[in-house]
């Protein structure tokens, strides 16, 4: 396997296409909340942890279904269980943990002298309402549908104190499983169900690839330097699968991809230690490919095989 390419899950101009995506990632629920707690919405916008969810909602950027589906069907295969490779145009790029903080700037480590809920005090704000709700709009709503699977135990009274919680580690791993398990499901026609919070999937394409962004979008910020990227964007994001197959089409060697993004918002080809899994896989393939992209290959021409 040795200076060996991944190879594709589907050959190049044979992606499937699906008629929908039953997916876990709901907006509405921040309408609910808008409509039935206004005052702790208003304080949820200012949150450490949610306000670029918020912001993506205010917002309005629309879901691309299509895209998320073209993109998953454009994986390559690999060993990596926290790395998620794609190739459009023929050149590669990267979902991890670094390109999932880049968009959603939630939290990828416990802040520290984090506090369980037993030293948790009521100050009547947001969460203290929202952890004393038993109606349908609850944090454990929230957390289990949008964001990550994070520890609970016996019940929601005994949920880690939020605000300080690295969110963004078990919301990741929740997508990238996801993203993974359905692979063999891809291929069917009516639809399937993606779980996890899959706009941060979509908004990476959007970044990765800025042909696609103005596609589906409008950045509110075209200087926006650094910070979540989430919240920079908003647009009906309508595309069609012939939109997205004739701009791959007639994709050139000099239009922008790139195959690392950072929080920084530097695109620079870069890996951070910060983001390293304890527990990854190895694959020669990925560490051929990532040496391809290091030493400076724009890929262009490269062969894919399936």
């Amino acid at each position: 396997m040795e200076n060996e390419l991944p190879r594709r899950l589907f050959a190049a101009g044979n992606e499937p296409e699906v008629d929908k995506i039953n997916n876990s990632c709901r907006m509405s629920v921040l309408t609910k909340i808008k409509a039935a707690m206004p005052e702790e919405y208003n304080e949820l916008k200012n949150d450490s942890v949610f306000a670029n969810i918020v912001a993506l909602h205010e917002n309005n950027l629309g879901y691309s279904a299509r895209l998320i589906h073209s993109m998953m069907c454009r994986q390559l295969i690999t060993e990596k269980k926290y790395e998620i490779w794609c190739v459009f145009g023929g050149r590669p790029l990267r979902f991890s943990l670094q390109e999932f903080y880049a968009v959603t700037g939630l939290k990828y480590k416990d802040e520290d002298g984090i506090r369980d809920s037993e030293e948790w005090k009521d100050d009547n704000g947001f969460w203290s309402k929202l952890l004393k709700r038993k109606d349908k709009i609850s944090i454990k709503m929230l957390l289990d549908n949008h964001l990550p699977r994070v520890k609970v135990w016996n019940n929601i009274d005994k949920i880690r104190f939020v605000s300080v919680l690295s969110m963004g580690l078990d919301a990741f791993e929740l997508l990238a499983d996801s993203i993974i398990e359905v692979q063999g499901s891809l291929k069917k026609k009516g639809s399937y169900v993606l779980n996890g919070f899959s706009y941060a999937f979509q908004i990476w394409v959007m970044e990765a690839i800025p042909k696609i962004g103005s596609i589906l979008g409008k950045k509110l910020n075209d200087e926006y330097a650094e910070g979540p990227r989430c919240s920079n964007w908003t647009g009906a994001a309508i595309a069609f699968y012939d939109d997205i197959i004739c701009l791959e089409d007639n994709f050139q060697m000099t239009d922008v991809i790139y195959p690392y993004i950072s929080f920084s918002g530097s695109l620079d080809l870069c890996e951070s230690s910060d983001f390293a899994w304890p527990k990854e896989t190895r694959d020669a393939t990925v560490d051929y490919l990532k040496a391809v992209i290091k030493s400076g290959n724009g890929m262009f021409g490269a062969v894919w095989k399936q």
